[in-house]
């Protein structure tokens, strides 16, 4: 009988695994330039009665003077508290060297308004500026108050990066999958089976073809000639009988 091969674990592959399409991310949104323009007015603030050494050597204190002093002034030139800057102390008494920042954005975008509004605190710092901290306590109390060196500059054009934001338009593209590599599983190797004692191995390799086996009779080529010879013989005896 030929042997026979027996084959297990039919090759297979597994199934692609498709990757999530990623997608641009969006611009976030930025706030549009504002063209507007700005002007300063320098001025130096005498306090006669104040006491410069002990003012300085009290960081509580001078915190609370400026402190005062900067919103005093802020209210009379109608800008917000931070566009007061005081650029030094300085003693002789008490001097307060300052500059009050205007610009269009505070004038409803208004060239004209503000303008006004600096020419009319120069005024009030050049002609009165006791008037301006008449209603602190403190500062109304450090006797007589005078100023000097009162200049205002001229309207300067610039671009604040302030306003409402603008939302630009999204740019996400349509999203695109890659395109997935099939892997193929591991092909188990075929098991042979054995069948009259011949192993069958590697696949598709067809079983080897057994040679003819010589019958059990002497195992001389011709045996069975032999043997119908004398039959003949033995036959034609018993008939000459």
């Amino acid at each position: 009988m030929a042997p026979t091969e027996t084959m297990t674990s039919s090759p297979t592959t597994s199934s692609p695994t498709t990757k999530s399409p990623t997608l641009e991310p969006t611009a976030a949104p930025t706030s549009s330039p504002t063209p507007g323009s700005t002007m300063q007015v320098l001025s130096t603030i005498r306090f006669a009665d104040a006491n410069y050494t002990a003012l300085v050597q009290d960081p509580d204190r001078l915190a609370v003077f400026e402190s005062g002093f900067k919103d005093a002034m802020a209210k009379s030139a109608g800008v917000p508290l931070e566009q007061v800057e005081v650029a030094s102390v300085t003693s002789g008494s008490v001097n307060m060297e300052t500059i009050v920042h205007f610009a269009t954005d505070f004038f409803g975008g208004n060239v004209g308004a503000m303008e006004e509004a600096a020419s009319a605190f120069e005024t009030q710092a050049r002609a009165d500026p006791a008037a301006i901290f008449a209603d602190d306590p403190v500062l109304s109390s450090l006797g007589e108050v005078s100023s000097s060196n009162v200049l205002r500059s001229a309207a300067e054009l610039r671009t604040f990066a302030t306003g409402s934001p603008t939302t630009s338009a999204p740019t996400t593209s349509n999203p695109t999958p890659s395109v997935p590599t099939p892997t193929a599983a591991p092909t188990a190797a075929p098991t042979a089976a054995i069948t009259g004692g011949i192993t069958v191995s590697g696949a598709g390799t067809p079983a080897p073809t057994p040679a003819p086996t010589e019958s059990a009779a002497g195992g001389i080529p011709g045996a069975g000639l032999v043997a119908l010879v004398l039959a003949a013989q033995m036959t034609l005896f018993m008939l000459a009988l």
